[in-house]
């Protein structure tokens, strides 16, 4: 008996040491990140900062950056996540983009998009002091999304799931999948059917979001330039209808952005609410979107609109 148990044991051990094998000749990276790799994103990561959870984030290899117009230059600068970056529509047409022509009336305008698809508020934090080691900001836009107060394992870009390893649930797992291409490929396979993405939104990361806003400002601040927050939110917000279940995004994300708004008027910040800027319900979703029980993304006409409101403001 013992010695059928040790032939088991060994004939397991080899199978799952060949298809470890196996795994890692038919992808270069891990599977979750080489999905991120496909689609044209890289996976970054970074020391946690205090109770932020799982740090890291996407950036797209793609640049969004522009300067236009002719004069005295303004260095504007857009931090933020997918919102921001734009996902779902051209350079062109995100808003960012519109802004900087907007404002490059008399002057020359250059553009640098921070916008990072995934970003929590963590995040936003570690980009910026990136970002103020090679310059400095004249104007900074913060796009601030309903879910900054959680930190997601999973989301779609172009319409296929990605994950970020550090990000397996229980935390046990997070040295597994992070090692093993094998164990990272069956997480990948279950987080990419799940219904849901992992939520991490409680007390500990309404300080994170506290501390993070009040740190940007006076960071920009004292490197001579002005902060301006603005508050979105999802599309699809407006259409739908709040309920007191944990896995209804409309509830969460509404009660997010109650909190959120609550947070940035303590910390007198310059901030603008477009908590209401969908509420017409004339804006259509990204095509990826069309069909969501609550789209996110707006396409380029809510592009339009967010950077008429941001230029208004500023």
């Amino acid at each position: 008996m013992r010695g059928r148990l040790l032939r088991l044991l060994f004939a397991t051990v080899v199978g799952l040491g060949l298809a470890e094998a196996g795994v890692r000749v038919l992808y270069g990276d891990l599977p979750s990140v080489a999905a991120i790799e496909a689609a044209g994103f890289e996976l970054v990561t970074h020391e946690a900062r205090g109770p932020c959870p799982a740090p890291a984030y996407l950036r797209q290899k793609e640049s969004r950056d522009r300067v236009v117009g002719e004069g005295p230059v303004l260095e504007l600068w857009a931090l933020g996540d997918s919102m921001t970056w734009g996902v779902g529509v051209e350079a062109e047409q995100t808003w960012p983009w519109k802004l900087a022509g907007q404002m490059a009336e008399g002057r020359q305008v250059r553009l640098s998009n921070l916008g990072m698809p995934g970003a929590g508020i963590c995040d936003l934090g570690v980009a910026l002091d990136r970002a103020l080691r090679e310059g400095s900001p004249d104007q900074l836009v913060v796009g601030l999304y309903a879910d900054d107060l959680e930190h997601l394992g999973r989301l779609a870009v172009r319409g296929e799931p990605v994950a970020f390893p550090s990000q397996a649930r229980p935390a046990a797992l997070v040295p597994v999948v992070s090692g093993s291409y094998l164990a990272n490929l069956v997480w990948f396979g279950a987080v990419g059917r799940s219904g849901s993405a992992p939520r991490v939104a409680d007390a500990d990361s309404q300080v994170v979001f506290t501390d993070t806003i009040r740190m940007i400002d006076r960071r920009v601040a004292d490197a001579g330039g002005d902060t301006l927050f603005v508050l979105v939110p999802p599309l699809g917000l407006s259409g739908c209808t709040p309920s007191d279940d944990e896995e209804d995004a409309c509830g969460r994300l509404s009660a997010d952005l109650a909190v959120m708004r609550e947070r940035l008027s303590e910390l007198q910040v310059e901030v603008l609410d477009l908590s209401s800027i969908w509420d017409d319900g004339d804006i259509a979703p990204i095509d990826q979107e069309a069909d969501w029980e609550l789209a996110i993304h707006p396409g380029p006409e809510g592009h339009s609109r967010l950077a008429e409101a941001i230029a208004q403001a500023l």
